[in-house]
């Protein structure tokens, strides 16, 4: 390298290195230095595949012929990409990729490879999603989203045939915990259901937040006959766990209105619309109860 090249690639925020026809490295910078642990003795005229891009972000390896950085010193393209490196200390970070085919009088000699951690750009991106996704207060799905994943059930099952089972949830009286206990204290009771439920659910399950003390809770895979057991013993389970305060414990019930797909749901908004028929029968016969919706 020129002593200008050299004062380039040493001031660099980014990580540099380069690497010859072989994937042996000729050159690495500072930048790329501290970001991996490494140091340059450890990295020059090795192959820095076997050292720091060995596995893919889980466990399973990474072969040498699905590296960007081989495919390049084969073919001579450009390749812009997110991929993960391995710090010394075995740690993985994301990084965003650009491998460069490096020539000389027209002849492929090796590459320059660019690169940036991204862990907290991912991070940050992985928050905003959380966020759109979420209902601030009680963590589980918002709205948007739990309708989201009933359309996505629907398809599902109406393309395979196995039985899906919407409950509508209502937490009984709440508005008396608002106005007994104040705000902050019901939406400490919210939380507390919102764990509850979350315990009890299997991982294909789907819980959301409609609004207000209203949940919903999707069940893959599960038929009228066994979503009415599960609603009737998480009822009566909710009902035998109150929330502990500071202020003592706030017991509650919930009302639940249930409806499982049919093959003429066109629509989300049909399940939901028995469901909720369903829950308004629960919440009238007395509360604290299951209904299941009537056929369409």
């Amino acid at each position: 390298l020129s002593q200008w090249n050299e004062l380039l690639l040493n001031s660099a925020g980014e990580g540099i290195y380069g690497v010859d026809r072989e994937g042996n490295c000729t050159f690495i910078n500072p930048a790329a230095l501290d970001m991996l642990g490494f140091d340059k003795a450890e990295i020059l005229g090795a192959r820095p595949h076997t050292i720091f891009h060995h596995h893919f972000k889980g466990t399973s390896h990474y072969p040498a012929e699905e590296c960007p950085i081989f495919l390049t010193l084969h073919d001579g393209i450009t390749r812009k990409l997110e991929d993960t490196f391995i710090r010394k200390n075995r740690e993985t970070f994301p990084v965003q990729l650009t491998v460069t085919p490096m020539h000389e009088d027209v002849k492929l000699v090796g590459a320059v490879i660019v690169f940036q951690d991204i862990a907290q750009r991912k991070a940050m991106e992985q928050e905003l999603t959380r966020l759109a996704v979420t209902d601030p207060l009680t963590g589980v799905a918002n709205r948007r989203h739990f309708l989201e994943a009933v359309g996505n059930e629907l398809e599902r099952t109406l393309r395979y045939g196995q039985s899906t089972t919407l409950l509508m949830v209502d937490i009984d009286h709440f508005k008396r915990v608002n106005d007994t206990h104040g705000h902050a204290i019901g939406d400490a009771v919210l939380r507390h259901f919102a764990e509850l439920t979350r315990l009890r659910l299997r991982r294909v399950d789907h819980f959301g937040r409609l609004g207000g003390e209203e949940f919903a809770i999707l069940l893959p895979d599960t038929n009228q006959a066994a979503a009415l057991r599960f609603a009737e013993n998480f009822r009566l389970h909710v009902a035998d766990t109150p929330f502990q305060g500071d202020q003592g414990t706030i017991a509650f019930t919930i009302s639940v209105g249930l409806a499982e797909f049919e093959p003429g749901d066109a629509e989300p908004d049909s399940v939901l619309a028995r469901a909720d028929e369903a829950l308004y029968r629960a919440k009238a016969g007395g509360r604290n109860r299951v209904e299941t919706a009537h056929p369409a």
